[in-house]
C-alpha cells in the first residue's frame, strides 16, 4: 500500500472512531460524568523509589494479598458477584447504567493483582488495526501492564514533559535515535500514553460502560451460553476496576488543551507534522463540531506519545500501532515473512513453515519469543475456516521432518534424534536440498538453516506440553 494512499486509510479510520466515541457520549449522557469537583481532592500516594521510579501505590495494592485473600483469590469472580449478574440484555442494561453500577471495595481488593498483572494493549486498548498478538508473541524486558501504567503517572508526565522542552528529544520529521531511550525517558511517554488513553480518553464514558456497550449483543438468556456471558461481565469488571483506580488520581494529570496547552499542541502538531493528511481532518473537523475535534486531538496527542516512545527506544510503544513503523521491531514488521505469516489462518503445513522461518530470523535477530503463544497460536487454527478435517500439528510436524530428511540414509526415528544420527556436514546437505522445496524466497544461511531444525523440534515439544500435539 503506497504511504498516501495508508494515511488515507488512517484518517478515515480515525474519523470513524471519533464518530463512534461522540455517539456513545450522546447515548450515554453527560450527566453521567464524574464528579470532578469530589475527584479533584484526590490524590495518588505519594510514592517511595523502587529502581529509580516511584512505585508505592502499586506496592500496597498488591501487598494487600494477605492470607486471607490469597485464599479468595481463586474465586475473586464469585467475590464480585457475577452469579447475580443478569444475562438478559434489557435486565443487563438497567444494572450497569440505570443502576450505576459501583464495584464493592471487597471486590475490588481481590481483583487488584489480577488486573494489574494485564497488558490493556493486549486485552483493553482497542484498535482497529490491532497489536494484541505481537504483545502475546514477543518477550519484552519490561512488560507492559497497568502496574507500569499506574506506578507513577505524575512523574512520568513531569519526565515527558522535561524531555519535549530539549530539542534532541521531540525527534521532528519522524526522525529516531534509540541511544536516547534513558536519557529521554521513552518509557514514560509509553506509560503515560496508556493512562492517558485509559483514565482521560472519553469524557463521561467508563471503560466499563464503553465495553459493554460493545458487547452487549452477545449477551444472551440462553443458560447453555453462560460461559460465554460470564466472560463479558469479566470483562466488565476489569474495566470497572481500572475506571475505579483512575479516579484515585488527580484529574489535573490530564493533558489538554485547558491545563496544558503548551506541551499538549505541541504533541497534536508533532503528529500532523509527522501525519500531513491528518492536518485536513482536524481543519474540517474544527469548523463543524468542535466537541468532535476536541476528541480527535486527544487521539493526536495519544499518538504522538507513543510514536515517540518508539522512536526514542521503548520496547512496548515498538509493539503498538503507532510505533511499529518505527521502533526497535520495525525491521520485523516489514519483513515480507512477517506479513505472509500473519495473512495465513488456517493451520497448514506451511502455517507452521513461516512460523519457523520468522522464529529464525527474529530470535537471530536477539528477539525473545513466547513459544507457548506462538505455538497454541499456530496449532489451534486449525478450527479456522477451511482448515482441513484430521489435521493436526503433529502430523505436519513430522511431514516438515520428512521434507528435511527426506534423501537421508539413516533418518532418525524422532525429531529429537536428528542430532544424534546425523554430523553436521550431513545435516547441511540435507537442509541445503530440502529447503529449497519450503523456502518463501530467502536464502538461509547455514546457520539459519541449523536453527530452524532446532525450532522444529522445539515447537514439537511445546505443542506437546500444552496438548495442541494431536
Amino acid at each position: 500500500m503506497r504511504t498516501k494512499d495508508k494515511f488515507v486509510l488512517v484518517s478515515i479510520c480515525t474519523c470513524v472512531g471519533i464518530a463512534i466515541v461522540v455517539s456513545l457520549y450522546l447515548i450515554f449522557g453527560e450527566d453521567r460524568a464524574p464528579d470532578t469537583s469530589t475527584l479533584s481532592s484526590l490524590r495518588s500516594v505519594e510514592p517511595s523509589t523502587i529502581a529509580g521510579r516511584p512505585n508505592n501505590t502499586i506496592d500496597e495494592i498488591q501487598n494487600k494479598e494477605t492470607s486471607s485473600t490469597t485464599e479468595l483469590f481463586g474465586n475473586m469472580w464469585d467475590i464480585c458477584g457475577i452469579s447475580e449478574f443478569p444475562s438478559e440484555i434489557e435486565r443487563a442494561k438497567t444494572f450497569v447504567f440505570d443502576q450505576n453500577f459501583e464495584m464493592s471495595d471487597e471486590c475490588s481488593t481481590t481483583l487488584a493483582t489480577h488486573v494489574l498483572s494485564i497488558n490493556p494493549f493486549r486485552e483493553h486498548i482497542s484498535s482497529g488495526f490491532g497489536s494484541g498478538y505481537e504483545f502475546s508473541l514477543f518477550v519484552l524486558e519490561n512488560p507492559m501492564t497497568y502496574a507500569r501504567v499506574f506506578s507513577d503517572p505524575e512523574g512520568d508526565l513531569e519526565r515527558l514533559i522535561n524531555a519535549m522542552s530539549r530539542s534532541e528529544c521531540k525527534l521532528e520529521q519522524n526522525r529516531k535515535n534509540r541511544n536516547l531511550k534513558e536519557s529521554c525517558d521513552a518509557d514514560s511517554f509509553t506509560n503515560y500514553a496508556v493512562f492517558y488513553k485509559t483514565c482521560h480518553g472519553m469524557k463521561g464514558i467508563s471503560q466499563a460502560r464503553y465495553y459493554f456497550y460493545s458487547q452487549q449483543d452477545t449477551l444472551v438468556e440462553n443458560s447453555s451460553e453462560t460461559n460465554s456471558t460470564n466472560e463479558i461481565w469479566k470483562g466488565f469488571l476489569e474495566r470497572a476496576w481500572v475506571d475505579k483506580h483512575c479516579s484515585t488520581f488527580d484529574p489535573e494529570l490530564q493533558l489538554s488543551s485547558m491545563n496544558r496547552p503548551r506541551i499538549f499542541e505541541q504533541l497534536v502538531s508533532l503528529h500532523t507534522l509527522n501525519y500531513p493528511n491528518t492536518l485536513i481532518d482536524r481543519e474540517l473537523l474544527s469548523v463543524r463540531d468542535l466537541q468532535s475535534a476536541a476528541l480527535l486531538d486527544k487521539h493526536y496527542a495519544y499518538a504522538a506519545l507513543l510514536k515517540l516512545g518508539a522512536r526514542l527506544g521503548d520496547e512496548a510503544a515498538a509493539l503498538t500501532w503507532e510505533g511499529k513503523d518505527v521502533g526497535v521491531f520495525s525491521t520485523t514488521f516489514r519483513n515480507p515473512r512477517w506479513k505472509s505469516y500473519k495473512e495465513e489462518e488456517k493451520l497448514s503445513k506451511d502455517k507452521i513453515q513461516k512460523a519457523l522461518d520468522l522464529v529464525v530470523i527474529l530470535e537471530g535477530d536477539g528477539v525473545n519469543i513466547d513459544w507457548n503463544s506462538l505455538v497454541n497460536s499456530v496449532c489451534e487454527s486449525r478450527s479456522a475456516p477451511g482448515s482441513e478435517q484430521g489435521t493436526s500439528c503433529r502430523s505436519l510436524i513430522n511431514s516438515i521432518y520428512m521434507d528435511f530428511t527426506s534423501d537421508s540414509e539413516k533418518r532418525p526415528a524422532t525429531l529429537s534424534e536428528a542430532r544424534q544420527y546425523l554430523s553436521n556436514a550431513e545435516i547441511e546437505k540435507i537442509l541445503d536440498e530440502a529447503y529449497q522445496k519450503i523456502s518463501t524466497g530467502e536464502v538461509m544461511s547455514s546457520e539459519d538453516k541449523k536453527r530452524f531444525l532446532l525450532a522444529l523440534e522445539k515447537f514439537s515439544e511445546v505443542a506437546m506440553s500444552l496438548d495442541v500435539y494431536e
